[in-house]
């Protein structure tokens, strides 16, 4: 008996081994040739983008550090006179002469913003149609992705049975396995003790698990 449940232990790891490299060999042949068409599109957009943005980060870059500084500074004092008018027009309201005031720190604010734009060069013609390349390529990446999605479908169904199969299975598996562990024991008290053991393996796994989780999504 102890040689067939042996047996039976090696073949199941067996099965496992085969499923495993069956679906990669699987995975492998679509990728390549079911599609291969699609990856391609999608490798190339997202290389094309790549070259585009560094292209772009030059027209980006700010060469005069202290102009930028100025206008940072000018920007901050510009928002928070603004930001007082405001607050002193919410305390008198129907004075013109605040009013008027803050029509002027938003035109300020305006040509500060304009200055600001005016260090770096995406104003220019080059940059501008960079941009355009950029999002048509992000658009091409999109319908590439949503083909292939399309064409996997078949096989994503035939995963969702799988999994709603198994998971039909659970609460029947669960149950039926209380209920002969529970009649199997000679003393009925221990079922309390073994039940509270369940559950605090059963919490502090999920806790573990839990916690794992938030550290990993953090450093990564």
């Amino acid at each position: 008996m102890e040689l067939e449940k042996g047996k039976k232990k090696n073949r199941l790891t067996l099965y496992i081994f085969i499923a495993l490299l069956a679906g990669i060999i699987l995975g492998f042949i679509l990728n390549k040739n079911y599609v291969g068409t699609e990856n391609t599109k999608i490798t190339e957009a997202e290389t094309a983008q790549k070259e585009a943005a560094t292209v772009a980060k030059k027209y980006e870059f700010v060469t005069d550090s202290a102009a930028l500084k100025n206008l940072k500074a000018a920007k901050s004092s510009v928002e928070e006179n603004l930001a007082k008018a405001l607050a002193d027009l919410v305390k008198s309201p129907g004075d013109a002469q605040l009013a008027a005031g803050i029509r002027m720190w938003k035109d300020s604010a305006k040509q500060v913003q304009n200055s600001l734009a005016g260090l770096c060069d995406t104003a220019s013609v080059q940059y501008k149609e960079l941009v355009k390349y950029r999002d048509a390529l992000g658009v091409k990446k999109n319908e590439a992705i949503k083909a292939r999605d399309k064409k996997l479908d078949w096989f994503t169904i035939l995963a969702d049975i799988f999994i709603r199969l198994i998971k039909m299975i659970v609460a029947p598996l669960v149950f039926t396995t209380l209920v002969v562990g529970v009649a199997k024991l000679g003393d009925i008290k221990a079922v309390g003790r073994i039940g509270g053991k369940t559950l605090l393996w059963f919490i502090s796994a999920s806790l573990m698990s839990l916690l794992l989780g938030m550290i990993l999504v953090n450093i990564f």
